[in-house]
Order: C-alpha cells, then sequence, then structure tokens
C-alpha cells in the first residue's frame, strides 16, 4: 500500500489516506515522522471522528516518539478484522488509545497483534473486552503475568460463557525473544489451558473453538505431566517455547 522508494511518511500523510479514502479496505504503512517534523505536522484541529466503514486490515508501524494518540481517539473502524500495531514510545508507560478506538468501533476484530504497545496489563485486559469475536492473540514486547491468564481463564460460576474473554480464542502468542519477559506461574497457565479446553468440550464447540496453539518462552516442561494438560496436547493441543 505504500512507495517503497519514498518510506518517509509523516502522521500528516496517514490523516490524509484516512479521511480521502473512505472506501479504503487494506492499509500497510510505516510512519517515520510525527508531529515534530517541522514540515508535516497534523492540525490543530482534527474531526472529533474519523470513520472507515470498510476498513478491514490496518498495519500500522511507527518509528521512535511517534505518538498517533490524536487519530485514535477519533479513528471509528466498525468492520476492523485484523489489526497489527508497532510502536516505539519509551517514554509512555500506558498507552490506552488502542482501547478507545476498540470501545468506540466494536469491530468484529479476529487477529490482534501488539509489538511494544506501551499498555498497563490494566489496559491489555480492556482491549481484549471490547473484542469477543478474537481469535488471534500476538503479544510481543509487552511483559505479562498471571493477571492476563487469569483474564483469559473461564470461569465456570458464568455458566453462558460472559464472565470470560475472548471465548473464540484459538491461538495465543506471547513473544519469544529476551524481551517478551512473561513471569507466568505454572498454576496460572494449567488453569488457562485446561478452562478453555474443558468449556469448549462442555458446550460441544458451539459456543466457541479451544485453544490450539499458545507460543511464550514459559517452560512448558513444568506443566506437562499434568494430566489434563497431557490430555489437552492428546487432543491436539500445541505448546510451543521458542527462544531467541
Amino acid at each position: 500500500m505504500y512507495d517503497s522508494n519514498d518510506p518517509d511518511f509523516s502522521l500528516l500523510d496517514l490523516f490524509i489516506c484516512f479521511t480521502h479514502c473512505p472506501l479504503l479496505e487494506n492499509l500497510v504503512i510505516p510512519i517515520s515522522m510525527g508531529d515534530w517534523h517541522f514540515r508535516r505536522c497534523l492540525p490543530d484541529e482534527l474531526p472529533p471522528t474519523i470513520g472507515l466503514s470498510h476498513l478491514s486490515h490496518l498495519y500500522l508501524d511507527f518509528s521512535y516518539a511517534v505518538d498517533p494518540c490524536r487519530l485514535f481517539d477519533r479513528l471509528f473502524l466498525p468492520a476492523l478484522i485484523c489489526l497489527e500495531l508497532t510502536m516505539s514510545l519509551g517514554h509512555i508507560t500506558d498507552w490506552h488509545h488502542v482501547q478507545t478506538m476498540l470501545a468506540n468501533s466494536r469491530p468484529p476484530l479476529q487477529s490482534l497483534i501488539l509489538w511494544s504497545v506501551p499498555m498497563t496489563e490494566e489496559t491489555l485486559i480492556g482491549c481484549l473486552s471490547y473484542v469477543p469475536t478474537l481469535n488471534e492473540l500476538e503479544l510481543h514486547g509487552m511483559p505479562c503475568s498471571d493477571r492476563i491468564l487469569d483474564s483469559l481463564t473461564v470461569d465456570e460460576a458464568g455458566a453462558d460463557g460472559s464472565r470470560y474473554l475472548c471465548p473464540w480464542l484459538e491461538t495465543v502468542n506471547f513473544g519469544t525473544t529476551k524481551e517478551d519477559n512473561c513471569d507466568f506461574s505454572p498454576r496460572a497457565m494449567t488453569d488457562m489451558i485446561v478452562s478453555r479446553w474443558r468449556d469448549a468440550k462442555n458446550s460441544g464447540f458451539t459456543r466457541g473453538n479451544t485453544l490450539t496453539l499458545v507460543v511464550c518462552r514459559f517452560k512448558f516442561s513444568r506443566i506437562r505431566s499434568n494430566p489434563e494438560i497431557a490430555q489437552c496436547l492428546n487432543d491436539g493441543l500445541v505448546l510451543t517455547r521458542r527462544t531467541y
């Protein structure tokens, strides 16, 4: 979607694309210049809503210190299926604007891939609460703890399945590099996996699909001897620990 011979796109270029291409369906673009650039700044006043009702696939790669928060807070993307976002905002610890966009749009999102997007676990959980249709989740360079796994664990007290996130989730990738410091306990990993497999089996797979793949730096050898995990593996679950 972009000319590789002229890769220096700014936030202004992205804004113009969003506002002048209402029938846009797919967008893949690297943004290397933010509002700090003296020539290509966003306007002081932006429309309250930037709507693209046909946009289904959005892949944005923002260079260091480029912050698209003013755009994301206004985006209305009701048809969005796939979102991949790469950022480098070392001075920010909780970039909540993905959550704002998802809350405004309530899209039928199936794939969410985030690279180094700075957000707290609370904000990430908030993002997931707005995308019950999600079946693929990838988080790279975003440290996670048992709180994330607990949020993805089926609460058996909620018989209608409404008390856990992303019931259609099939694949989860928490990253495989040293920057992906996910501190998971055997208890939390076991509970998340087993609960989702048990729920899918009990519902006859009518409400959602179960996990088929979990990828992260977690030492799965610590839980493989668990009889219920062994049964999940026998039924087709794949647990992958790659380190780079």
